[in-house]
């Protein structure tokens, strides 16, 4: 079962600048889109590491979506919200031998990889580019969270190491 951990929303979801139809204005997150818990887990039997969100409304139909071949996103169906990341830790393992990384810094990394990707190349799960905000505060909470979410991962031992 997941660890979930609250997320600091008011420490996450700060003014910043952006310009609209040549004016600059102060924007704000979506309260919906800035995810209220964020947790891990990891599922021993299937070798898979899940990071999922949690957001005021509760939670709501998924798509899922491949990814990169070892990430699998879990993509809200009428919002396009970042419910959950499925990582596979084998293909991480593997990974982590030739770079001689830690399990959960490569988990972490993967994480932030594939939302940075979604970011960048919306897939057909997503409903609109609307939906990005929602990813970036999703990067966000998972940066802010980073030891809890990933912390069950620290004593996985990459393969062939023993």
């Amino acid at each position: 079962m997941a660890t979930w951990v609250k997320v600091d929303q008011e420490r996450l979801n700060q003014p910043r600048q952006e310009e609209i139809a040549g004016v600059t204005v102060t924007v704000y997150f979506s309260p919906y889109d800035v995810p209220e818990l964020v947790g891990g887990d990891y599922e021993e039997a299937r070798s898979r590491f899940v990071v999922r969100f949690r957001y005021p409304g509760g939670p709501e139909p998924r798509r899922f979506e491949d990814q990169d071949g070892h990430v699998r996103l879990g993509i809200g169906r009428t919002t396009g919200r970042l419910h959950e990341l499925e990582i596979d830790v084998a293909a991480l393992k593997a990974k982590a031998v030739q770079l001689k990384v830690n399990i959960a810094n490569a988990a972490f990394e993967e994480a932030e990889a594939a939302i940075r990707r979604l970011r960048e190349r919306p897939t057909s799960t997503t409903p609109s580019p609307a939906s990005i905000p929602n990813y970036l505060a999703a990067s966000g909470a998972l940066a802010q969270q980073r030891d809890e979410v990933f912390g069950n991962l620290a004593g996985l031992e990459p393969a062939g190491s023993r």
